[in-house]
């Protein structure tokens, strides 16, 4: 029973702390689709420029999906590269935070600067939304990793006596 309870514990712990890792990269996917919006709003350069200041930016160290845009071949297409980047880079994101950066990376460089903007807004709102559900989850994976911390505590003195 002991080493039930701590397994669930341990186990509450590592989803929390896989979840956490998920919160911190899209909080930094957040924050490029807002310099994203920001260069396309008020500079006039083009998105691999925006690409590569964002790629040399300390601020984006965890999305490796963008040193591999760099270096990547663009003559397949820069929708296709980009989730191709997103894939290959192994970043903790769940599945849906994936889906939605693939989305946004889709409709880059397809229109004027202002449908540029309004498709940073929404795609921002969407990671926003995502943001909320996973620090929902969380908050219930540390929930029931205290539970079962917890269950271990009491247990272990019912065991030994």
């Amino acid at each position: 029973m002991l080493i039930l309870a701590a397994a669930a514990a341990l186990g509450g712990f590592y989803a929390g702390s896989l979840v956490e890792k998920q919160c911190r990269t899209l909080r930094e996917c957040i924050d490029l689709v807002r310099f994203f919006s920001a260069s396309i709003a008020y500079t006039d350069e083009r998105l691999s420029a925006i690409i590569d200041k964002a790629a040399a930016s300390g601020e984006y160290k965890s999305l490796k999906f963008l040193h591999k845009l760099n270096s990547a071949d663009m003559s397949r297409g820069f929708s296709a590269v980009w989730s191709e980047s997103i894939d290959s880079a192994f970043m903790p994101l769940d599945k849906t935070s994936e889906e939605i950066m693939k989305a946004f990376g889709a409709g880059l460089g397809k229109s004027d600067s202002d449908n540029q903007t309004q498709l940073c807004n929404y795609y921002e709102q969407r990671l926003e939304e995502q943001a909320r559900t996973l620090s929902e989850k969380k908050s219930e994976r540390i929930r029931l990793c205290r539970i079962a911390g917890c269950a271990a505590a009491v247990l272990l003195p019912l065991i030994l006596i």
